[in-house]
């Protein structure tokens, strides 16, 4: 095919079953720990979007935890790609070694700080966090490691303390803060942070971000945060179709698993009879601007910065993830060729 999306990450949502009832999950998920079958195979048929989609990172998330999933069939399956695990780390004692087995891992962790109380839409014990926080200090350094916590009600003017903690314990690690989505099922508007506990967040994090600089994303991502937490909705647009391809549980193709369904087409047998059609709706810049684009603010937000030119390559290569020659050189032809 003469030309392909060119894209960072192909996100595969399709993880079905946790081990955890996080409280503002936007999956209503049941609690289920029981081992996913259908992983590998999914992740099989996944491959053949390599025909369509240039991209460097395969990302397994979801609404789900890899780690019920079978890893060993897993990681053969995408070892021709870096693969981003997301976990919530309960299980990383079990199944760490084979995650490491993968020749280009990246480790995302979910945890919304280092108490119980600032977990406490999570439902995590203290136990466990201590358990999680000494892998991360043991992983420190030795392959990317970033850490995604939902800010709430319960974490926000603690964070400065978490940052402060994972500093000193684990100083290669960078720390994604970000909004809870306070979705209309959850009808529980205290989920979210109250202004004064934004402006502590921003006076120990924001105006003092030297100090914690080593272990956050580039000052201007905080700076948005912060914007985004008084608001309430973002102000600027999303990039994130411009560099990410979704797949979910169905294996649907999307052109964000953020915002509302668009689906582009279906990854199965009959793919290749198609792959021209959803190759030209990928490569089209007629998508990603839904209203309900608004009330999202993630962790990709970062590279929405960098296309935009509104942060330096020196800020986006310390991202764990990102931090690879051949991953800049994409985001740099990703963004030569971006088009708000």
């Amino acid at each position: 095919m003469k030309n392909k999306k060119q894209a960072i990450f192909l996100d595969a949502a399709i993880l079905q079953s946790c081990n955890l009832m996080c409280q503002y999950c936007r999956s209503n998920l049941f609690y289920d720990k029981k081992e996913i079958r259908q992983v590998p195979s999914q992740i099989r048929l996944l491959k053949s979007l390599d025909k369509i989609i240039d991209y460097d990172i395969f990302k397994i998330s979801g609404y789900g935890e890899i780690t019920l999933a079978e890893l060993e069939s897993s990681i053969s399956a995408i070892a021709h790609k870096r693969a981003m695990f997301i976990t919530n780390g309960l299980r990383l004692n079990k199944s760490l070694e084979i995650l490491l087995s993968h020749p280009d891992p990246v480790i995302n962790i979910s945890l919304d700080g280092h108490t119980s109380e600032m977990n406490r839409y999570r439902n995590l014990s203290q136990a466990q966090i201590n358990d999680l926080l000494y892998i991360i200090q043991e992983l420190n350094g030795s392959i990317p490691v970033e850490i995604n916590s939902v800010l709430t009600s319960a974490n926000c003017n603690f964070f400065h303390e978490f940052v402060s903690l994972m500093q000193s314990r684990a100083s290669a690690v960078i720390l994604f803060p970000f909004p809870v989505r306070t979705f209309p099922f959850m009808r529980r508007k205290n989920f979210f942070p109250s202004p004064d506990q934004i402006k502590l967040f921003e006076e120990e994090l924001v105006e003092n971000y030297e100090k914690y600089s080593s272990v956050l994303p580039p000052a201007l991502y905080m700076q948005e945060l912060v914007k985004f937490l008084k608001k309430g909705y973002r102000t600027n647009s999303c990039t994130v179709p411009s560099f990410v391809v979704g797949v979910d549980e169905k294996l649907d193709i999307h052109g964000c698993l953020c915002g509302p369904e668009e689906i582009l087409g279906k990854v199965d047998e009959e793919l290749d009879n198609r792959l021209e059609k959803i190759n030209q709706y990928l490569l089209s810049n007629v998508k990603g601007k839904w209203k309900q684009c608004a009330e999202c603010f993630n962790h990709y937000e970062v590279i929405s910065l960098y296309l935009k030119g509104r942060i330096k390559e020196t800020e986006i290569s310390r991202v764990p993830s990102l931090s690879k020659d051949s991953i800049l050189t994409h985001l740099q032809k990703i963004k030569s060729e971006y088009n708000d």
